[in-house]
């Protein structure tokens, strides 16, 4: 709008214009009245565009999605995010970017993610640990609680959680272990992706409920441990399948014992820790979140690229041989199970005083 004041003609000034400066000045009035009617136009579908495409609208997504992991590359978080950004459907209309960033058994990444602007290109590779049980740790500050200050997006899968060690070393199973813990007490240090993260909560739990001098040395994030493994710097890793895979399959490492509550099918050799005396169980289920208050538009657009992605033969074919269980769960269902957990780890890590 033109907030100038128009200069007033006085009567014998307009009662002298001429008929062809009368047009002149009818004709640039008409194309001033086109061009601020453009001009409105033009400013209405721009806000309306701006509206649709903060909110992602039904034109989400108009450019790369990113997909946060909040621990380092390389771990098992990292891999399925690599996995499943691979894996989203041509239709879904951009690619995913995998962004690590770690600390804080996920809480950086998690919190980079709620501090993002709610349009969904910013989304978050979480799991229980960082959601679940940093909330209620002694001394963790974490801008979030529970599922009412995020967007639960779709859960994906879930890896059993096992216990790998050196090929060469003097135990094949839980049993085994913990025998050998209790008769060299503090010689056995075992590395896990960091504090209050959900092997580090499981060996806690074990030391608790066997009474064992077992050192906990956390890293920051799966993929730090390995090497300190193989390198001699601790005996044994809590860890999913798919961190030690590999190492597995070259003979440099063994699983001898898991955290499930029933035997893997890709492992159906190894025991769990349940026949040495451990009650808790626990598997690492992975999902994927927004911040608050994206709109629902937006969050089922993701949601369904994220369920094709995962429902895909080389998505299956992957999770298989990494001993991933796939587990779909949408928005509404996730955000129960995240509810679910929130509550059952205040209890238990207040009891391990965490």
């Amino acid at each position: 709008m033109n907030h100038h004041a128009s200069p007033i003609l006085t009567a014998p000034a307009r009662m002298t214009q001429t008929g062809a400066t009368l047009r002149r000045r009818i004709r640039h009035a008409a194309i001033a009245g086109i061009a601020a009617a453009a001009a409105l136009a033009l400013a209405a579908c721009s806000s309306t565009g701006s509206g649709g495409e903060a909110s992602g609208g039904s034109n989400y997504p108009q450019h790369p999605v990113q997909l946060i992991v909040g621990f380092a590359a390389g771990g098992a978080l990292d891999l399925v995010a690599r996995e499943v950004a691979k894996d989203i459907p041509q239709d879904f209309g951009q690619s995913v970017v995998v962004v690590n960033q770690a600390g804080d058994g996920g809480v950086i990444g998690a919190s980079a993610m709620l501090g993002a602007k709610p349009d969904g290109y910013t989304a978050y590779l979480g799991s229980v640990a960082a959601m679940a049980i940093q909330p209620w740790r002694e001394g963790v500050d974490v801008p979030y609680k529970g599922p009412d200050d995020y967007t639960p997006v779709a859960g994906l899968l879930y890896f059993p959680q096992v216990l790998a060690v050196s090929a060469s070393a003097p135990y094949d199973t839980p049993q085994d272990f913990v025998d050998y813990a209790k008769s060299h007490p503090g010689e056995i240090r075992v590395g896990t992706g960091g504090v209050g993260t959900l092997p580090d909560v499981a060996l806690q739990e074990m030391i608790q409920e066997l009474s064992v001098d077992i050192t906990s040395v956390p890293f920051q994030g799966f993929a730090q441990s390995v090497p300190a493994l193989l390198g001699g710097s601790i005996e044994a890793i809590i860890s999913s399948p798919a961190d030690v895979a590999q190492h597995v399959a070259s003979g440099d490492m063994k699983i001898i014992g898991s955290f499930n509550d029933k035997p893997i099918p890709s492992l159906p050799d190894v025991e769990s820790f349940t026949t040495a005396g451990v009650t808790y169980t626990q598997n690492n289920y992975y999902f994927v979140l927004l911040p608050k208050d994206t709109p629902a538009d937006v969050t089922e657009t993701l949601q369904d690229a994220l369920k094709a992605a995962i429902e895909s033969d080389s998505f299956t074919t992957w999770a298989e041989a990494n001993s991933a269980i796939v587990q779909y769960k949408d928005s509404s269902e996730l955000g129960e199970t995240l509810q679910t957990d929130y509550d059952r780890y205040k209890k238990i890590i207040g009891d391990l005083g965490l």
